[in-house]
């Protein structure tokens, strides 16, 4: 049975998964959950969005590990840009995440609550600063050296910066909404700004070569750390963070 045309306005959901497609008329985007459609086939590497025209009510689009361009395009492959993208306007969530993308830029003008870019190319993500709707940002795994005017995402409340080559978190001190940060596998080395972040609830510095976390204390509004793999003997600071449901 073929779908119709206006079905295709009424889809809210679209998820790659392996090598199955996904499709949903039902999103709820703000408690997580999906209500899965059936599976219409076969996927493949994604050269061209041009076709998520047909789709103009999308509220969440994964695209995990399927997608083929580079995020620009060019004069000879312009479907393969990102910018397709922008006709999306209820787009709320958006998973480009272990695809090699290298620009964001074409992003920018989305108005995203959450946007996961988790394992791809990106060494300047500056452009997303403009975004400012976000509240859940993923740029884990990604070869980031600064996020300089991160400060701007001024709604922001979870960021994963896991696995970049950042070494400067003063911005994030600023940043007073921000409630989970992962900051684990980075070249930080100066954590006196993360001592200002005391409304954080989330926090991972797993890898980091920590011996003395004692500074730690001071983030009492903690439920859930993770200090895996590194090299912390005194956990006497666990006795101020009274809020603590989760430890690794």
């Amino acid at each position: 049975e073929k779908i119709t045309r206006s079905e295709l306005e009424n889809i809210e959901v679209i998820r790659f998964n392996g090598n199955e497609v996904y499709m949903s008329y039902s999103a709820d985007y703000d408690s997580g959950r999906l209500e899965e459609g059936a599976d219409i086939g076969m996927s493949y590497r994604v050269a061209s969005l041009e076709d998520l025209r047909y789709f103009p009510n999308l509220v969440i689009l994964q695209m995990s590990g399927v997608y083929a361009g580079d995020g620009r395009g060019d004069s000879q492959h312009p479907e393969g840009s990102l910018e397709a993208l922008a006709k999306l306007e209820n787009l709320q969530y958006l998973d480009l995440s272990r695809n090699h993308i290298e620009d964001v830029s074409l992003l920018s003008e989305l108005r995203l609550s959450g946007l996961n870019l988790y394992d791809n190319d990106i060494t300047d993500a500056s452009d997303l600063w403009e975004m400012d709707t976000l509240e859940d940002l993923d740029l884990g795994m990604n070869p980031l050296s600064h996020i300089d005017g991160i400060s701007d995402l001024g709604p922001l409340e979870s960021l994963n910066l896991q696995g970049t080559n950042i070494s400067d978190m003063s911005e994030l001190s600023r940043m007073e909404s921000l409630l989970s940060l992962d900051i684990g596998s980075t070249q930080i080395s100066d954590f006196s700004p993360l001592m200002e972040m005391t409304q954080l609830q989330e926090l991972g510095l797993s890898d980091m070569n920590l011996g003395d976390v004692s500074g730690l204390g001071e983030l009492t509004g903690l439920t859930k750390l993770d200090l895996s793999e590194n090299y912390v003997e005194d956990l006497s600071f666990l006795a101020g963070l009274t809020e603590l449901e989760s430890l690794d």
